[in-house]
């Protein structure tokens, strides 16, 4: 199987302490980045490339992520490519989930959208948050999955396609290459607000990561109440 580990964002080594504050930095610097990108950068780290991520009915270009498509990963498969990324059973980062969880609280909320870390959110950024997961293809990419704002208006894009679910959204990751966010909603399903639009890759976390490294996506206008 192919390799799917890039500079996994290793923490073991670390205290507590310096562990979450690694994390948080790492969401600080992405945030960071967006903000201060000029407007004649055609591919800033997430801030512009996303402004049309819940843009009405016109057909989109699906993004250039898995080509072609393949068959859903198996679970063995899956979790192969999680323990290349730096995951094991059992994994818990702890104490640093409540301040990843409030940074994009206070991020979102100061854009009038607040977002709520449900249970679905606050466990799968508890045992994958900080990983760092490679997607094979072209142009490379990776996936990192740390809680994030990445760019300007982010809490009304969210709360855009939240509206259109019908049920709450987190962002719980997001794509390296193009700042895609990685969103979680309250029943567990996974979707991707790419700037081409928004797309759901799965029902659960195996689905989700299988989506994310092979496809195909789905188009989230397909679960729109």
């Amino acid at each position: 199987m192919r390799t799917h580990r890039r500079d996994a964002l290793d923490v073991s080594h670390l205290s507590e302490h310096e562990q979450r504050r690694l994390l948080v930095d790492e969401s600080g610097r992405l945030a960071d980045n967006a903000r201060d990108q000029p407007q004649s950068n055609p591919y800033p780290e997430g801030k512009h490339r996303l402004k049309t991520a819940c843009a009405g009915p016109p057909p989109r270009r699906h993004p250039p992520l898995r080509e072609p498509a393949m068959p859903r990963m198996t679970t063995e498969e899956v979790e192969a490519a999680l323990v290349e990324a730096g995951w094991s059973r059992g994994r818990d980062i702890g104490a640093q989930v409540p301040e990843l969880l409030d940074f994009v609280r206070e991020r979102f909320a100061a854009e009038g959208h607040p977002v709520e870390a449900f249970q679905a959110a606050q466990d799968f950024v508890r045992e994958f948050g900080g990983l760092r997961l490679v997607i094979p293809g072209t142009p490379p990419d990776a996936v990192g999955f740390t809680p994030h704002w990445i760019y300007e208006e982010s809490g009304e894009d969210v709360a855009e396609l939240a509206g259109n679910l019908g049920k709450k959204l987190f962002p719980v990751g997001y794509e390296t290459f193009d700042g895609a966010m990685l969103l979680i909603d309250e029943t567990g399903r996974f979707f991707l607000m790419h700037h081409t639009g928004p797309y759901l890759l799965g029902a659960n976390t195996h689905e989700a990561i299988s989506c994310l490294l092979h496809g195909p996506q789905q188009e989230a206008r397909d679960c729109f109440v």
